[in-house]
């Protein structure tokens, strides 16, 4: 969405810069709260193997969103390209990580 208003010019770049570092911090204190509690939702679900195939779908949709985020958008800074793929891949690691909790209990 911010990028959207960035293109169209609604957005000048100080302010789309500001809301890009509110949108990480927010997501990242999301995730450490998320990472530190406890699986709550898929340790209440019985062990099944459609669970395991939501979990792969999940991790392949961050895969292609994360190929898509670097190689999408041809002739863009390089640094952008790659923040976009680490804040993404902050995302599949909590994935991963709820997972594995939710397994071993």
């Amino acid at each position: 969405m911010l990028v959207a208003w960035y293109v169209a010019g609604n957005l000048n770049a100080r302010v789309f810069a500001i809301l890009c570092l509110v949108v990480v911090g927010v997501s990242a204190i999301v995730c450490t709260r998320v990472l530190r509690s406890e699986p709550f939702v898929l340790a209440q679900q019985p062990k099944t193997p459609l669970r395991n195939v939501f979990y792969y779908v999940k991790i392949v949709a961050g895969l292609f969103l994360m190929w898509c985020a670097v190689w999408g958008p041809k002739g863009a800074p390089w640094a952008l390209r790659i923040f976009g793929a680490v804040v993404l891949l902050i995302f599949l690691a909590g994935i991963v990580v709820q997972h594995r909790r939710a397994s071993a209990s």
